[in-house]
Order: structure tokens, then C-alpha cells, then sequence
């Protein structure tokens, strides 16, 4: 403490009547920091999705950029355990093909190719519900909830037999 009131005497600051302490640095491992991070990234509160990485990246060879941004795009709407994308208060709504026009600003001649595409393909699923559509997320490459509806699994059965009873 001395040589500090030294230093600071020689710079012209006065410490008459100055309490001065020292404390150590506090020194964390990786993993306290990591931790830390951790807790920081993670918002309570927040929606998320759980995504299956092995199986975006298998699907991800065979779609285009505008089919990855689609995909990307409507991931958000899809509903609590029931894996059907949503839209509207607290997801009241099925999501239209007017509604993906909107969020991705392509044409409706576009996104009905690419919703046709994404359902060849699997990731989703569409049903005939009268004159419009509902789109069913594949839980085994993306769903929202802690379990998956037995009415997901039974729709994507041949996509998950296809993937991991080979």
C-alpha cells in the first residue's frame, strides 16, 4: 500500500485521508467461465426448437437456398408439442402459404412449389383441411415441446424407418 500512496503522491493526487486496500484478482477455471456463459446464452422465458443436426444436414444437401430459407423461415411457427406451424395469438391459426408469402417476400407460385418440395421430401407434412392446408413439422429433424405427439410420429413413421431402421 505504500508504494501505491508513493506512486500517487508523485502524480499529484492527495491521499490525506484516503483509505486505500488491495484485493486480490478473482481467478476462474474454464469451466466457472464456460458456466457463466452458459447462463448468460440461456433466457428464460424464450421459445426454442430442438433441432436435429445429423438429419438437417442430410436434408440440406437436396434443397435449394430458397428451400433452406423457407425452412428456415416458417421453423419459428411451429406449435408446442403438436408440431403444427401456427401463426396468431398465442398460435391460434394454421399457417397459409399467403402467410409464408409474407414472411419470406417470395410469390405464391414459389412458395407452393416449395411447400410442395418440403413435403416431398418429408419435412413436413400437409393435410387437406376443406379448401386449405395444414403443415405438420417432422419431429425427427425439428419440433418444440419435451415429447412428441404420438400423431407426428405415426404421420413421419416412413421417413424415420427410412432413416434409422436401414
Amino acid at each position: 500500500m505504500k508504494r501505491m500512496r508513493s506512486k500517487l503522491d508523485k502524480m499529484g493526487i492527495d491521499t490525506n485521508g484516503l483509505s486505500l486496500s488491495y484485493r486480490e484478482p478473482e481467478i476462474k477455471t474454464d469451466e466457472e467461465i464456460a458456466a457463466e456463459q452458459q447462463k448468460e446464452l440461456w433466457r428464460d422465458g424464450d421459445e426454442f426448437i430442438k433441432l436435429f443436426t445429423s438429419d438437417l444436414v442430410d436434408i440440406a444437401d437436396g434443397l435449394t437456398g430458397t428451400e433452406t430459407l423457407v425452412m428456415f423461415a416458417i421453423v419459428p411457427y411451429i406449435s408446442y408439442e403438436t408440431g403444427m406451424l401456427t401463426v396468431g395469438q398465442s398460435h391460434k391459426r394454421p399457417l397459409r402459404n399467403d402467410d409464408i408469402q409474407t414472411i419470406t417476400k417470395k410469390s405464391d407460385t414459389t412458395i407452393s412449389g416449395i411447400m410442395t418440395k418440403l413435403v416431398e421430401k418429408k419435412i413436413l407434412s400437409r393435410n387437406n383441411v376443406g379448401r386449405s392446408y395444414q403443415y405438420f413439422a417432422n419431429p425427427y429433424i425439428f419440433f418444440k415441446g419435451k415429447f412428441i405427439n404420438k400423431t407426428l410420429i405415426a404421420m413421419f413413421r416412413d421417413y424415420a424407418d427410412r432413416r434409422y431402421r436401414k
